[in-house]
């Protein structure tokens, strides 16, 4: 039971591969084209006695090899090959005169002279567009001015505020300076001991034994008020009000 299911199995898979194949499609039909009579002999009506001389009828009349065989062979090869080609050949011609076609039109739409109603139209159109096109250029424009107009007033009020808040600082540095420097002028300790320090600082001696030689509460005022410092190799530094206060000390100035 076994065998009879894998031979059944084996000749439906066999007849499946055959009826999907073009080649064995093609043979068939061409086949059935030139022998549809043996067909119509075997399973039509007519006047048989039997099967067996309808076999004879066709064996006589029907055995041909050049309708069973070459011809079906041939026309086969026909619709395999030469028929494709026939196909590709037909739809390429179609398109070329599809194209040549279009091109006609094309060139019979664009030669085709307008009415006076459509050129006064295009011009209305043409006129409009224009129009468009300049008020919206006209309107970004203005945009523009408006946004540079802008932006120069910012820059100018953050220059002016740069400015203001410069000359600000500048006034207050200068204010303090001012009120540091009377301050040290009216008080003779101080000025006993700045003058100590710009003399110490022209022999170029150093930081600690200048430090050495006055009292703690001045070298602390004077350092910070930022008027002295040491320098990275042990010297005496002025900054700040120290800087300027030496040069009229060197000018003779300072008193």
């Amino acid at each position: 039971m076994n065998i009879l299911d894998e031979i059944k199995n084996s000749m439906n898979a066999i007849i499946a591969e055959r009826s999907v194949s073009p080649l064995f499609g093609s043979m068939l039909v061409s086949w059935l084209t030139w022998n549809w009579k043996i067909l119509y002999i075997l399973f039509g009506n007519g006047d048989y006695s039997d099967y067996e001389d309808r076999l004879e009828f066709i064996e006589i009349y029907h055995s041909d090899k050049t309708n069973l065989i070459v011809y079906p062979l041939l026309s086969t090869i026909f619709v395999l090959l030469i028929y494709p080609i026939l196909s590709i050949s037909a739809y390429w011609l179609w398109l070329k005169f599809d194209i040549l076609k279009k091109k006609i039109r094309n060139d019979t739409e664009r030669n085709e002279l307008l009415t006076l109603e459509e050129s006064v139209q295009i011009k209305i159109e043409m006129q409009k567009a224009k129009d468009f096109a300049t008020n919206l250029i006209t309107e970004k424009e203005r945009e523009i001015d408006h946004l540079k107009n802008q932006l120069e007033i910012q820059i100018s009020n953050s220059l002016n505020k740069e400015k203001n808040e410069k000359n600000k600082s500048t006034t207050n540095l200068t204010s303090e300076k001012s009120k540091l420097k009377d301050k040290i002028k009216s008080n003779k300790k101080l000025t006993d001991a700045l003058n100590y320090i710009f003399e110490s600082h022209k022999k170029k001696l150093r930081f600690n034994e200048m430090k050495n030689n006055i009292s703690e509460d001045t070298f602390e005022f004077f350092k910070t008020n930022k008027i002295i410092s040491e320098g990275f190799n042990g010297e005496i530094e002025f900054n700040f009000l120290g800087e300027e206060m030496y040069k009229e000390f060197l000018n003779n100035l300072f008193s």
